[in-house]
């Protein structure tokens, strides 16, 4: 049943014709009984896109581009199939590389001073769907994108007193003019406090925030901001 599964991914690694790179086509096909090609960006790119359908793992070698160049190659693979799972190998410690395990399309990371072992080892683990990523890199990563939790409350805290105001009076249905002539201000202001208010609450528009408020302000005190 494994062979099965193993027979229906192919393997792509994107390189230069080296001793390294043979070595990993010869085992991965040898010894995992894999299909496995090495090939250009170019035309990996055309494989990725006429085979969607297969379950595809492809391994970079990054000896010889620059960061930016792999970033760019990564976009567009994603945009042709945005379920690859890419692995850079023969990275280098401390190098940009690293900074690029937030792409969607990246699963695994291997370093150039890794063992041949573990290199096998940790395809084989992206080949059943896991993430080969270094801890280090992980343990960054999350101690740069962690934050706490902000629940409405903290949210509807966070806004001032007019721009409250200018949220009731939208939940109800009032345009920028509207809300201009009741408040007496100007319509710069009114959206200069719905652009800040947007932002805190996490809306992108004016029905998002009418529902923010509906599920998250107190009903009674939309309805009085309507009758005043």
């Amino acid at each position: 049943m494994t062979n099965l599964k193993k027979s229906t991914q192919h393997i792509l690694l994107v390189g230069q014709q080296n001793l390294q790179n043979s070595v990993i086509i010869n085992y991965l096909i040898n010894e995992q009984h894999l299909s496995a090609q090495l090939t250009s960006q170019a035309e990996a790119v055309k494989r990725i896109s006429n085979d969607e359908d297969l379950t595809t793992l492809l391994l970079l070698d990054v000896r010889d581009i620059r960061p930016e160049q792999a970033i760019r190659f990564l976009n567009e693979l994603y945009q042709r199939n945005n379920a690859i799972s890419v692995a850079f190998i023969n990275v280098l410690s401390d190098s940009k590389f690293e900074k690029l395990i937030d792409h969607p399309t990246i699963g695994g990371i291997f370093y150039a001073h890794q063992p041949q072992s573990q290199v096998y080892k940790g395809i084989n683990a992206l080949l059943t769907g896991d993430l080969w990523i270094p801890r280090k890199l992980l343990k960054i990563y999350l101690q740069q994108t962690r934050t706490a939790y902000r629940t409405a409350e903290d949210s509807s805290q966070l806004l001032t007193k007019r721009e409250l105001q200018i949220l009731k009076l939208t939940a109800t249905g009032a345009t920028n003019a509207q809300i201009a002539d009741k408040l007496n201000v100007s319509m710069h202001t009114v959206k200069t406090h719905m652009y800040n208010l947007f932002k805190k609450i996490g809306a992108s528009n004016r029905v998002q925030a009418i529902n923010w408020a509906n599920e998250n302000l107190d009903t009674d005190s939309i309805n009085r901001s309507n009758a005043a």
